[in-house]
């Protein structure tokens, strides 16, 4: 597996590949209306504007698109971790894991020392298992619906 920068040319790739994750994943159990908001959420036009405007990053193994994660909004030496999505036929495989450390080492280099996101119950325990530790739960809307999401931080070493 390689890990590269994102480039305006991944985009549709990683829309899709996103895509696919919100409707065939099996870990994820959302209901029809947060499917929707959150296809919606990583339609192309907002994933380019991401890569424009944050770190984001791509996992490929050959020349497929297994993974993808984001670092954005830095502010006062924490970063935000947003859009880690794995190719459903890839979970279960560290992809995630691996998606994750590269982004904290990113991090690292650029002198942040805490990492901040907002995980779904669905991913939770895969948080908790790399260090994460909830600081505060929230209602959160997604599309016409609302799911409890969890404020979770790390602090880096």
């Amino acid at each position: 597996m390689k890990i590269k920068k994102a480039t305006l040319k991944d985009a549709k790739r990683i829309s899709n590949l996103i895509k696919r994750n919100i409707l065939n994943a099996k870990i994820n159990k959302y209901t029809p209306e947060q499917k929707k908001g959150l296809i919606e959420k990583n339609s192309l036009s907002i994933i380019k504007d991401k890569i424009k405007n944050f770190e984001m990053f791509c996992a490929f193994k050959k020349e497929k698109l297994i993974g993808t994660i984001y670092l954005g909004e830095k502010y006062k030496r924490k970063f935000k971790i947003g859009g880690l999505y794995i190719e459903p036929k890839f979970l279960n495989q560290r992809i995630g894991t691996k998606l994750l450390k590269f982004a904290e080492e990113y991090a690292k280099k650029k002198d942040i020392k805490k990492i901040h996101l907002y995980s779904l119950r669905f991913s939770k325990e895969f948080y908790l298992k790399q260090g994460y530790k909830i600081n505060k739960s929230y209602i959160w809307r997604i599309g016409k619906t609302k799911t409890i999401t969890h404020g979770m931080e790390k602090k880096l070493k």
